[in-house]
C-alpha cells in the first residue's frame, strides 16, 4: 500500500489549474463543432490539449523551472486563443 501523496508544489497546482481550464475550453469549443456544418477541425480540441501537455510530462519542475514557465506561457496564450470564437481548427506540428 502506498503511503500519503506528496502535496502539489505551487508550480504544480499552476500547470493542473491551466490544464483543466484548456480541457474546459476545449470541451466547450468541440460541442460547438459538433453541431455546425464545418469540419475545419483536423482532430478533437480535448486530445490535442492532451496531446500537448502530454508531450511535457517529464518536465520536473525543480529541475526544469524556467522550461516549465515557459510552457506555462505558451499555455496561456494557446488557451486565450482557443477560447476565441473565430478560432475553427488546429494544425498540429
Amino acid at each position: 500500500m502506498a503511503g500519503p501523496a506528496r502535496p502539489l508544489s505551487g508550480l504544480q497546482r499552476h500547470v493542473l489549474s491551466l490544464f483543466r481550464r484548456c480541457i474546459r475550453a476545449a470541451r466547450v469549443k468541440d460541442s460547438q463543432q459538433q453541431g455546425s456544418s464545418d469540419e475545419v477541425a483536423l482532430g478533437s480540441w480535448q486530445a490535442y490539449v492532451r496531446a500537448q501537455f502530454e508531450q511535457h510530462r517529464g518536465l520536473k519542475p525543480i529541475r526544469d523551472h524556467m522550461l516549465v514557465e515557459y510552457h506555462m506561457r505558451r499555455g496561456q496564450k494557446a488557451l486565450e486563443l482557443l477560447s476565441k470564437p473565430e478560432v475553427k481548427g488546429i494544425q498540429q506540428s
